[in-house]
């Protein structure tokens, strides 16, 4: 997270909630991410703990039964994802707008040439089922940004574009213009800050199906902090 360089109005109420899930997403700032992805799914590995999953642990997206796991390695334990966890936040109904903009300004970043492009995203918050829409509670949040975006490895994005959260905050529709190189992300969630992510490093290599798989001889237990599970 960064101060923003953009001004705009602020809502107290999404800034709050905003705040929350940062703290929870993001504690202590910085984190740095390996992502594996092609045809058989997505790996997805931490540099250090994060609230829910412990240090050394690797969330897997099967590609091939639609499945997410987190495997804690250190434990040789694993607990599945429900594919629900964000669409029921948001349900089908509440199906994000998305629009994008080329500008034709080209970047190389890590090595690879990329062209920005503008996004908007807006997405429906709905009122609790079955009760009045709370007062104050906007009808709509709204992200915006830039992304510098490599087209030459799309080919290699369409597991990301199944992931549940990926669809039910509209990245999908950004994961089919190519790989984001960089992306720069407002939101009134975000108050004055934005959130910046950088691909550091980026390189085609051979995978097995078996690094998205479950390893042999490991126990599935409850989710961290589920129950007091651990």
């Amino acid at each position: 997270m960064q101060p923003s360089t953009e001004s705009g109005a602020r809502d107290p109420i999404l800034e709050s909630i905003g705040r929350s899930v940062s703290q929870m997403v993001l504690p202590g700032g910085a984190i740095t991410m390996t992502t594996t992805v092609g045809e058989y799914g997505i790996r997805l590995e931490w540099d250090r703990a994060l609230p829910g999953i412990p240090e050394g642990a690797t969330m897997i997206y099967n590609a091939k039964d639609g499945t997410s796991v987190v495997v804690n390695r250190p434990a040789k334990t694993y607990w599945r994802v429900p594919p629900s966890a964000v669409a029921d936040l948001f349900p089908m109904q509440a199906k994000p707008q998305v629009t994008m903009a080329r500008t034709g300004q080209a970047e190389t970043i890590a090595g690879v040439r990329t062209e920005k492009m503008t996004f908007e995203i807006r997405l429906p918050l709905p009122a609790p089922p079955d009760q009045p829409r709370p007062p104050g509670m906007p009808a709509e949040v709204t992200m915006t940004g830039e992304a510098w975006v490599a087209p030459q490895y799309a080919k290699y994005l369409g597991a990301a574009a199944k992931l549940p959260a990926m669809n039910a905050l509209g990245m999908d529709v950004l994961a089919q213009h190519g790989l984001q190189m960089k992306q720069v992300l407002r939101s009134p969630l975000f108050g004055a800050q934005q959130l910046d992510t950088t691909v550091t490093s980026v390189s085609e290599l051979f995978v097995t199906p078996e690094q998205f798989t479950i390893p042999a001889g490991f126990t599935e237990t409850m989710a961290m902090g589920a129950a007091g599970s651990r």
